[in-house]
């Protein structure tokens, strides 16, 4: 009875593995954190936040690169002051930030107004946001594309399921989807771990 029960398991596992777009695989969530589903060599155990994280961070980045992003006017401008050495710098930068959605106007000596910022990015501190800029632009040689993947990060977080959130069979099965068709499926940008694979041996040492 056991050996036609394995048979049976490892028949399912098999099958489940080939399933390109996941929608035969049945997943569970744990903790409200994890989504675990079968894999041909066990179980694999997908981190969500992180999955998602990587999810808008792609998607983000891509359409920064495409200029796709656009700006919401802030109902408050915020006034930032620079010194010179600020100044320098975001003299140097301003015209990537303006192509990312961010939009100024002189305010002053060393001071400017932003009117408006990235779509993504208009509940949080305008000031901030130009202030982390500038200051990881002050070593960064490659501005531009720092300056993207930085933002695209920063909307991403934002976009990102949190953990705690619950998420339903579909909702699974469509992070799981879109996590498959990401550049970068195992780590996450920072270099975090986006999913483990426990394998049947593992499972199986468990219980003896």
């Amino acid at each position: 009875k056991d050996s036609v029960s394995e048979s049976r398991a490892e028949s399912t596992f098999s099958k489940l593995e080939i399933v390109e777009d996941f929608s035969a695989v049945p997943m569970i969530q744990t903790e409200n954190k994890y989504i675990v589903y079968p894999v041909s060599n066990g179980m694999k155990v997908v981190d969500q936040y992180r999955a998602s994280l990587q999810i808008n961070f792609e998607d983000t980045l891509k359409e920064l690169e495409l200029l796709e992003i656009h700006s919401s006017p802030l109902l408050f401008p915020e006034v930032v002051e620079l010194d010179v050495k600020e100044e320098l710098i975001f003299n140097e930068i301003k015209e990537e930030l303006q192509e990312v959605g961010f939009t100024f106007t002189v305010f002053g000596k060393h001071s400017y107004q932003i009117t408006a910022v990235p779509n993504s990015m208009s509940n949080l501190s305008a000031e901030a946001l130009l202030e982390e800029f500038i200051a990881m632009c002050a070593d960064e040689k490659n501005v531009k594309t720092e300056i993207k993947k930085n933002l695209a990060l920063k909307i991403a977080e934002k976009n990102a399921t949190k953990g705690g959130t619950v998420l339903n069979e579909t909702q699974m099965r469509g992070l799981i989807n879109r996590l498959s068709k990401c550049e970068n499926q195992v780590y996450t940008t920072q270099g975090k771990k986006i999913s483990i694979v426990i394998n049947s041996n593992e499972i199986e040492n468990k219980f003896l």
